[in-house]
Order: C-alpha cells, then structure tokens, then sequence
C-alpha cells in the first residue's frame, strides 16, 4: 500500500475511493473497505482510502482533548492488511475545513480521477 498526502504530487489516472475518517476501523468500515477493494478488482482500478489526521472532529470543536480511538499510525498499520493500493492523507486544518465541497472533490478529482466514489450512510 502507498502512503500518499493530499498535497504530494502522486496521481492516478483512475480509482475507485473512499473517504472518512476511518477512526476504529469497525466492522461498517471493513465492510466498505472489503467493498471498494471488491469494485477496484471487477473494474480494474486502483483502490484509494483518503482519510483525515488529525480528525475532523476534534479540528472542527477546536478540542485538543478529543479522544480518538485509532492513531494515525496505527490506523495506517491497521489499513495495510486490507491491500488497498492508495492511503491518502488529509492535513486536517482549520483552513482545510472551509474548502467548499466543490472544492474538496474537484481537488480529489484531479488527484485520482475516480470512477466510483463509495461512502457509507453517513
């Protein structure tokens, strides 16, 4: 799995992603993990988890005492027995979080051109 960062100048000429927190990794993320990793085999695209350190949350309430459950680095550690092809990281900040939606996914589109973009319900 590469570790890419939302600002490196990697690329993908198609994907099929996710994007979350991922914080736990509980059996709803596994599910859409073991999902877009299913997709990405069918289609013959690259997988691509995008995920957020530090959380959103604890940017968003300014709480420097937010409790996670899942360190980046463990949750990296974690994402690699899933064969994703892609992690990549989202330097989470105050500025990052007022980017438009169009924005974010304009951004995400030039970055790995996604085919599929799958999300959970919330």
């Amino acid at each position: 799995m590469q570790v890419h960062k939302l600002e490196d100048k990697n690329k993908l000429f198609e994907s099929v992603l996710t994007f979350g927190n991922f914080d736990g990794i509980h059996r709803g993320h596994a599910y859409i993990i073991d999902k877009l990793i299913s997709i990405s085999k069918k289609e013959d695209l690259k997988s691509v988890l995008i995920t957020f350190e530090p959380h959103t949350t604890s940017t968003l309430r300014n709480d420097n005492n937010f409790k996670i459950i899942t360190p980046f680095n463990k949750k990296i550690s974690v994402l690699e027995r899933f064969n994703l092809d892609v992690t990549c990281k989202i330097n989470f900040n105050k500025k990052f979080s007022e980017l438009s939606a169009a924005t974010f996914i304009d951004i995400i589109i030039k970055k790995y051109n996604p085919k599929i973009i799958l999300i959970g319900y919330d």
